[in-house]
């Protein structure tokens, strides 16, 4: 059986789109303080990812739009690298073919736009910053990256789902461990904010900070994603399905492990979605 070149490059395009979200997922719940390069990973990942889920969208769409004819490569530039206008094409998609159903609108909080905010300022130009930082180039002028996606996400999610309890657990545990060991221990470590921490009354609660950040940083990103993945399977049940359009075949396929509920989201730890699952 013959499969068109039209066929292996848009589901090329869906695994490598589905990858990157996974990876960045992956990068971003292992993300703190002291491995910040994690945070970069997830960054990497997430603008990429972002970005190629988008344009596979738009182009589905016109194809089904167009008797299965694809976008001119001038069509797709037009759009940019600029991931909040390729998100907000995704929306006006969304709301004229999935109008009314489950998760057909972007989500819309303070935290999941500045999601979306950190990702489009790194893919456009803060993936450059530690270099132009050293070299003077323009880069340098945007926010640092980390620091912005844990002053924009970070502390928006700490407000909303760190609790009182929990807080006050995680001081009285720094407490004691610097009653036992505080006097025999040296500690020089940085938060994402470049801000220096001495001691474990300091240390102890950040990581507890931490926690909730990695957690419920990878919830609310994967919501963004599930409305992705919501979009391009109804666009591959009308184009492939419907008006036959071959090349639109199974690149939903990728995603469909990300069509999931809340709960899923906040229990699960590993994404692997090229193998329809995870651990």
């Amino acid at each position: 059986m013959h499969f068109p070149a039209e066929w292996h490059a848009t589901n090329r395009e869906a695994q490598l789109a589905a990858a990157q979200l996974a990876s960045g997922i992956n990068a971003l719940r292992c993300a703190n303080h002291a491995q910040k390069g994690y945070y970069v990973q997830a960054f990497f990942g997430l603008s990429i990812g972002f970005e190629r889920l988008a344009k596979l969208i738009i182009i589905a769409d016109y194809a089904t739009k167009n008797n299965g004819n694809f976008p001119n490569n001038g069509y797709l530039k037009g759009f940019g690298h600029e991931i909040k206008t390729l998100l907000k094409k995704c929306n006006e998609i969304s709301l004229e073919r999935r109008g009314g159903e489950d998760y057909c609108e972007a989500p819309n909080s303070i935290i999941s736009n500045n999601i979306i905010e950190s990702v489009n300022q790194f893919g456009i130009i803060s993936r450059y910053y530690n270099l132009d930082l050293l070299s003077g180039g323009r880069a340098a002028t945007m926010p640092e990256p980390i620091k912005f996606w844990w002053d924009k996400v970070g502390k928006p999610i700490l407000l909303k789902h760190y609790s009182e309890r929990q807080r006050k657990n995680n001081e009285a545990l720094a407490t004691q461990i610097n009653s036992l060991i505080g006097d025999q221990s040296i500690i020089i470590h940085h938060t994402e904010n470049e801000e220096i921490m001495t001691d474990f009354g300091r240390l102890i609660p950040h990581e507890g900070e931490t926690k909730i950040v990695q957690k419920y940083g990878c919830f609310y990103t994967l919501q963004i994603i599930r409305w992705l993945s919501y979009l391009i399977n109804e666009l591959v049940r009308v184009g492939a399905y419907e008006k036959r359009i071959e090349a639109l075949l199974g690149i939903d396929e990728p995603f469909a492990i990300f069509i999931n509920d809340d709960t899923f989201f906040k229990k699960k730890r590993k994404w692997l979605p090229l193998t329809g699952g995870g651990l």
